[in-house]
């Protein structure tokens, strides 16, 4: 069922792929994949107990079935957010799947590392798998949005931007920012001030990316504004 039309975003990736003739619709299909490839193989792994080789052969199963036209006219947004719908489908193959290989599936999908990621976390006992799946999804979401970040700064020659921004964010900075961002600053061969602003920039930047993502994989803007919501709720 599509959303009432005075309120549709004419951003969304969903809109294409259940409307858009080709090849938009298929761009727009690889797109809502990238997003959700990878949490619902480690989701699968997880709820279903299957092991690396059977999960790899059903998600290439369930991943050509993505693909086919008319897929996505079976997603209603008043259900629930599209991840959800997703997740239910790949409930319902692995259900369903009677151990058939595909025979080829024309998108990069890289089983090794999500498996490698899958086998190296730690979860806590009691986790449900619906927790585990949406958890992914946002550090997925985050993954994309970094790599769209390091693609956009290398493109402008601001790689050094780029460095200070991994480091500001993933090391640890018991020291105070200020202090951390002196001694970053000095390695890259900037002021502390032109470390500042560039780190400023670079997080807003970063923001708007992570924006954009998300207005694509929604069909709505209240749909949107509460997923932002529910993304940067521990921000």
């Amino acid at each position: 069922m599509a959303p009432a039309s005075e309120d549709i975003d004419q951003t969304s990736a969903i809109l294409t792929a259940q409307r858009g003739s080709e090849p938009g619709r298929r761009e727009a299909v690889e797109h809502i994949i990238a997003a959700h490839w990878k949490p619902l193989y480690k989701y699968l792994r997880f709820r279903h107990d299957r092991s690396p080789e059977d999960a790899r052969a059903l998600m290439a199963k369930y991943l050509e079935d993505v693909l086919k036209p008319g897929f996505f006219l079976r997603y209603d947004s008043h259900a629930g957010p599209l991840r959800n719908f997703l997740r239910k489908e790949l409930d319902r193959s692995a259900v369903q799947w009677s151990g058939k290989q595909s025979t080829s599936f024309p998108f990069p999908v890289d089983y090794a590392s999500a498996e490698e990621e899958y086998q190296s976390e730690v979860r806590f006992s009691g986790l449900a798998a619906d927790e585990y799946y949406e958890s992914e999804w946002v550090r997925n979401l985050f993954a994309l949005a970094v790599g769209v970040l390091q693609s956009t700064l290398a493109a402008g020659g601001k790689t050094d931007q780029f460095t200070l921004f991994l480091r500001s964010d993933l090391q640890d900075k018991s020291m105070g920012e200020r202090a951390f961002l002196d001694e970053v600053a000095r390695e890259l061969g900037m002021t502390i001030n032109d470390a500042m602003n560039a780190l400023a920039f670079t997080r807003r930047t970063f923001h708007h990316i992570m924006k954009d993502i998300v207005r694509s994989l929604t069909t709505t803007d209240a749909e949107y504004q509460q997923e932002l919501r529910n993304i940067f709720k521990g921000s």
